[in-house]
C-alpha cells in the first residue's frame, strides 16, 4: 500500500538507496564534500537513527547497527532540516522512510560481489548481498511504497558520474525510470543464497558498518 509522504512543510526529501556496494556513500561524499558549501543536505540513515535514539549496536556484531525503522519513521519529521535545501537520506534502508522520491543504485551482481570482497566483507555477507541484487529485492521494496523510483546501473560508472545523475534527479532534470535493469536476463547463475539486510525482528533491520570507518559514538552505514 502506498504510504503517506512527508508533510508539505518539510523540504524535498530523497532516498538514495541500493544494495550494499552499489556506490551510495561514494556518491554522497561528492554531493556534500566536507568543508565546502553544498546545495544539498546529505545524511546517512545511521546518523538519523542515532539522533532519534532508534538504533543500537547488534549484540552479535559490533560493526552492525540494529535500526528500529518504525520508530525512525515516526521521528522523521522532527529530524528534517529547516529551509528549502533538498535533503538526501543515504543508506540501503532509506527507502523505508517517508520520502518524496527514491534514487535506486544497481550493480551487476558479479561486480558487486567483487567490490564487497575487496573491501573485506564477510563471505556470507557478500553472497547475501549479491543474491539480493540479483533478484531485485530493493527495487520491489521501493516500488511497494508508491513513491516515484529513479533507477541507475552503476556497474561501469564512476562515483562522479553517479553523483552527477543524483544531482540531475534532485533538480528535476529527469523523470522517474525503472525496469531497464534485469540481471536474471543476463546470467543464469550468481553468487549468494540469502539477503544481508534480513529483519531480526518486527520493524528492525541490520545496517552493516565497515570497521575502518568506525569512530567513537559514530556508526555510519555501508554504501
Amino acid at each position: 500500500m502506498p504510504r503517506e509522504g512527508p508533510p508539505d512543510t518539510l523540504p524535498q526529501i530523497f532516498a538514495l538507496t541500493g544494495t550494499p556496494g552499489t556506490g551510495k556513500s561514494s556518491a554522497a561524499a561528492l554531493l556534500s564534500p566536507r568543508g565546502r558549501t553544498s546545495p544539498f543536505r546529505v545524511e546517512e540513515v545511521s546518523e538519523l537513527a542515532r539522533r532519534a535514539h532508534s538504533g543500537r549496536p547488534y549484540r552479535g556484531d559490533p560493526g552492525t547497527l540494529l535500526v528500529d525503522m518504525d520508530r525512525l519513521a515516526r521521528s522523521f519529521p522532527s529530524l528534517a532540516p529547516s529551509g528549502p535545501t533538498p535533503w538526501i537520506v543515504v543508506g540501503h534502508l532509506a527507502h523505508f522512510l517517508p520520502v518524496q522520491a527514491i534514487l535506486l543504485l544497481r550493480c551487476d551482481p558479479e561486480i558487486l560481489a567483487d567490490r564487497l570482497r575487496r573491501r573485506g566483507d564477510d563471505p556470507r555477507s557478500v553472497r547475501a548481498n549479491a543474491e539480493a541484487e540479483l533478484v531485485d529485492v530493493i527495487l520491489f521494496e521501493s516500488l511497494e511504497t508508491g513513491v516515484p523510483v529513479h533507477e541507475l546501473d552503476t556497474s561501469a560508472r564512476t562515483p562522479r558520474e553517479v553523483a552527477a545523475w543524483v544531482r540531475s534527479v534532485v533538480r528535476g532534470q529527469c523523470g522517474p525510470s525503472h525496469g531497464s535493469v534485469d540481471w536474471l536476463a543476463h546470467a543464469a547463475t550468481a553468487p549468494g543464497t540469502a539477503r544481508e539486510s534480513r529483519s531480526p525482528g518486527p520493524g528492525k533491520r541490520r545496517t552493516r558498518v565497515p570497521a575502518s570507518r568506525r569512530l567513537p559514538g559514530s556508526l555510519p552505514p555501508r554504501a
